[in-house]
């Protein structure tokens, strides 16, 4: 096992696959097999999840399937902004008195700037499956939420020419001022002429993790299997080097990770990902100065009720993202026909369920990052 040279339209980028979870080199604790560790199922918050639906507006999301933390408005309210897969971005406002009394969120449009439909007009369909921001590391995210962010938008593709319709663009999101409504525009691919992950995607099978920090841009493939295959192969987590262009790859099957649906990175050596075929989230610490040499995985089970504490079926949880107190959030994107309650419940819960709107989670960050040995991270907090 070791590093290889793989075909790609772009000369610069070299891709190196990481497939076994130590390299040859010599001989210490870089060659040491990666220890994977069980947590504790985790809970949510006291009064979560709850629905992604604005009462002020009656503004709701649909397929949600992305949500990226910016940071706290002059209010001191969380902000995010949501990803759907019918072609929507929203701008999230949530507040939580206490943190532990009723939720309030607000939903805010995100338009698209014209040159956006000019660049991206050659998708024929708006699939956006996970989305990152260049901003500080969360931990240390105490400026207010600037007016222009740049980041990265992932299209899923689907039918016989997926590959084409495929793309992780870079992108801008800009607003006049904090009451203003924020301006998606496209700034081109990512990564541009890279096609490395060919052999890996599938029609709707694409990237649904992104996750940036100033050195790597992680894109995490949701599926090596087919839709409706057992998984026996896993997933394929990504890492593309800003500065030297180049692409190291993971396959995830060898720690239990079946499925990527969200990614956060913590920093260049710590990522977190939720598995939506597993129900957990993934902790995976890398070793220091080696991005993409694993050297510990924690898995944790996620405790998925609907709101108010009834039991539903299937939770599609997909989406990830880690706000300014460690704390995970996710979103759903229920699954068309597997998306009904469990047992008694309410007559609200089968009119929420019934119009498949997507629920948002937040769960206890400190548990795992003691457990994982990174409570430094969050010591400030």
């Amino acid at each position: 096992m070791g590093w290889r040279r793989e075909p790609c339209r772009r000369a610069a980028i070299l891709l190196l696959a990481l497939i076994a979870p130590a390299l040859s080199g010599s001989a210490g604790d870089s060659d040491l097999p990666p220890q994977l560790h069980d947590l504790e199922t985790l809970s949510p918050h006291s009064g979560w999840p709850v629905w992604l639906k604005d009462y002020h507006t009656s503004t709701r999301t649909f397929e949600t399937s992305a949500i990226t933390y910016l940071g706290r408005d002059r209010e001191m309210r969380r902000c995010f902004f949501l990803a759907d897969d019918v072609g929507v971005l929203h701008f999230c406002r949530i507040a939580q008195e206490g943190d532990t009394g009723r939720v309030d969120l607000r939903l805010e449009p995100v338009r698209f700037h014209p040159q956006f439909f000019d660049r991206v007009g050659d998708v024929e369909r708006w699939d956006f499956e996970a989305l990152a921001l260049d901003l500080p590391p969360v931990a240390v995210r105490d400026a207010p939420v600037p007016d222009s962010l740049t980041g990265f938008l992932s299209i899923e593709g689907h039918g016989p020419d997926f590959l084409d319709q495929m793309r992780i663009l870079h992108i801008r999101l800009t607003r006049e001022n904090e009451d203003a409504d924020w301006v998606l525009e496209s700034l081109g691919d990512a990564i541009p002429d890279a096609h490395f992950w060919d052999a890996a995607a599938r029609p709707n099978r694409g990237m649904e993790g992104l996750a940036v920090t100033p050195q790597i841009l992680f894109l995490g493939l949701e599926s090596l299997e087919a839709r409706g295959d057992l998984n026996l192969k896993g997933s394929m987590l990504y890492l593309y080097d800003r500065q030297a262009g180049t692409v190291a790859q993971l396959h995830t099957y060898p720690f239990r990770i079946h499925s990527i649906c969200g990614l956060e990175a913590v920093a260049d050596s710590v990522v977190v990902l939720v598995d939506r075929n597993r129900q957990s989230i993934f902790v995976l610490r890398m070793r220091a100065g080696e991005p993409g040499r694993l050297r510990a995985s924690y898995q944790v089970p996620l405790d998925l009720p609907a709101p108010d504490g009834f039991r539903y079926g299937v939770p599609s949880v997909e989406g990830l993202t880690v706000d300014d107190a460690g704390d995970f959030w996710c979103v759903t994107d229920p699954w068309k026909g597997h998306y009904r309650p469990m047992g008694a419940a309410p007559e609200s819960l089968h009119v929420y369920l019934a119009a498949e709107m997507p629920m948002i989670y937040r769960f206890p960050g400190g548990p795992v990052w003691e457990a994982a040995g990174l409570s430094d991270l969050w010591r400030k907090r």
